[in-house]
């Protein structure tokens, strides 16, 4: 039972279902899908697809996703994301299952159009979501100059000085989420889309707005929009207010009526439900007794289950007869298992190879996200080889990691590989005492400054993050006043002025220089916002 399955989500397939086949008809439509950490939103969500491409021929899919560790402060991450997929020339598919192979098909199909769509009817996007050559794919570039745009094409594309400006923006935020509207509305006569925004609970104020606002503005087109969450994350709040997500889930429900596809555990005969799909899903001569205590142990956690499962595989409790039927070995005793889900990682992660372990420790403080070559430099061993066991036995045997693609940055191959669970990053993560995490944030950014060199923008809030983490301050306040200089350009206010308040926290009060370019900074920003109380507060200790 180490293969990765799908059962027991039936009714919530067949909600998803009804959503898209009004979408396909015209009507845009919203849902989110709720569910706490490890209850199956992910894969739920790629059954779905699966499922969806099957049906309709022209569909295609584009998913961003929310940081755990910076996502907040990083503005749009999940729609730079998608902008990206659906304009950019794509590479192999992110991993050999089947819906991404599918679907990258399908994207090369529409690249030409969705690139021409980003000039025509939203030509700020390029300059302010993605800068760079990143933005426009190589057939819509050799069509725009078929059609003699290549002067407009040039300067849309060309890389926007994201340095604040005193003065007032020359663009509202309105009128950038206007435009991304009227981009994926264009796309959706093409080919109908799904884009889904996963763990909204981690999403910058500035992606929530935006989601907002494309809610309200796909009902006459074939757009499902799909946006996962952790309804107990939601409800702590953030920074001790309200959480955005709870305003905007609160008004779709108003205007659309029950738009939620809950994934709810704790329920016996539900989970014993899925216990039973999930076990019969290989011949088995497991009885009764064993499905029962199954569910009453997980409830019906679908990681948990999994994961449990493996481990009495491992442990050899669980065994193949002569049928190749899995059955009970005669020593298995309930009382030995793990009755959590940290320790049955426990014991996965520590029946590891020293060096694998090692490896996806070191992983795990890049985040759910990281990349091999990293992850290789800190560990002195080559990338080749790092990533043959990533993608050998960690991914397709131990099924914690899983490949996401390649890309390049200059010369240089980057391998990028996610955790196939946040709950499994966490984990390894917490194993390490906080004098390892400071010495392992630090090894990592200066791996990544070193990997990204001249565009270090490109990953500022990243860099933030992890030298304020390891206490290297210098370079952790350079890095979060280019992330707020990043943010303004992006006409994103709100993560700015985080970005810009954190770095005068951390800059010394004798780095007068430093200082006065963060309050002219933030003063501006503060302007922008009608803020008059805070900007006064600022005006006062620039003078």
């Amino acid at each position: 039972m180490s293969e990765q399955v799908f059962v027991a989500r039936d009714q919530e397939l067949r909600l998803l279902e009804g959503f898209l086949d009004r979408a396909l008809g015209g009507e845009g439509q919203v849902v989110f899908v709720a569910g706490e950490a490890g209850s199956g939103k992910t894969t739920l969500i790629l059954e779905f697809l699966r499922r969806a491409q099957h049906r309709q021929p022209d569909l295609v899919a584009a998913m961003g996703n929310c940081n755990a560790q910076i996502g907040v402060g990083d503005a749009y991450l999940p729609w730079r994301e998608i902008l990206l997929t659906l304009t950019s020339d794509v590479q192999e598919a992110r991993s050999k299952e089947p819906v991404h192979v599918e679907n990258s098909q399908r994207l090369r199909q529409i690249l030409a159009h969705s690139g021409m769509f980003v000039l025509l009817v939203a030509p700020d996007l390029a300059g302010v979501f993605l800068p760079g050559g990143k933005v426009i794919s190589t057939v819509s570039k050799a069509l725009a100059k078929q059609l003699g745009l290549e002067d407009r094409l040039k300067s849309q594309t060309k890389v926007k000085s994201a340095q604040t400006d005193l003065a007032q923006p020359t663009l509202a935020q309105d009128q950038i989420f206007e435009q991304y509207a009227n981009f994926l509305a264009k796309v959706s006569g093409e080919a109908p889309l799904v884009l889904i925004v996963d763990d909204l609970q981690w999403a910058d104020e500035s992606s929530i707005a935006l989601f907002f606002h494309l809610a309200r503005r796909i009902a006459k087109h074939r757009i499902l929009l799909v946006g996962t969450y952790r309804p107990e994350e939601v409800a702590m709040g953030r920074d001790g207010a309200r959480h955005p997500l709870e305003k905007v889930i609160a008004e779709v429900r108003r205007y659309q009526g029950d738009a939620i596809v809950e994934l709810e555990i704790g329920d016996l005969t539900a989970a014993r439900h899925f216990v039973d799909a999930y076990v019969d899903s290989q011949p088995n001569r497991l009885g009764y007794e064993f499905r029962q205590k199954l569910a009453e142990l997980t409830r019906g956690h679908p990681l948990f289950v999994t994961e449990l499962l493996l481990t009495m595989q491992a442990r050899g409790e669980l065994v193949k007869d002569e049928q190749d039927r899995w059955i009970e070995c005669a020593s298995f005793r309930w009382d030995r298992l793990p009755a959590r889900i940290d320790g049955v990682l426990q014991e996965r992660v520590d029946r590891l190879p020293a060096e694998d372990r090692e490896s996806l420790i070191t992983a795990s403080v890049q985040g759910q996200h990281f990349l091999a070559e990293v992850v290789a430099q800190l560990q002195k061993v080559s990338p080749r080889e790092l990533v043959s066991r990533l993608s050998g036995e960690l991914s397709r045997e131990q099924r914690l990691v899983l490949a996401e693609g390649m890309e390049r940055i200059g010369e240089r191959r980057l391998s990028a590989y996610v955790f196939r669970h946040h709950l499994i990053q966490s984990y390894l993560q917490g194993r390490l005492d906080v004098a390892e995490l400071a010495y392992l944030h630090e090894d990592i950014g200066n791996a990544l400054e070193e990997i990204y060199a001249a565009q270090a923008d490109d990953i500022a809030v990243q860099l933030a993050w992890h030298f304020a983490e390891a206490g290297v301050t210098g370079k952790a306040v350079h890095y979060l006043g280019r992330a707020g200089e990043l943010a303004a350009a992006r006409y994103a206010n709100a993560e700015a002025e985080q970005h810009f308040t954190r770095a005068l926290e951390l800059a010394p009060p004798q780095d007068l220089n430093t200082r006065f370019e963060l309050l002219l900074a933030r003063e501006a920003v503060y302007g922008w916002q009608g803020n008059r109380e805070a900007q006064e507060r600022d005006l006062a200790a620039l003078a």
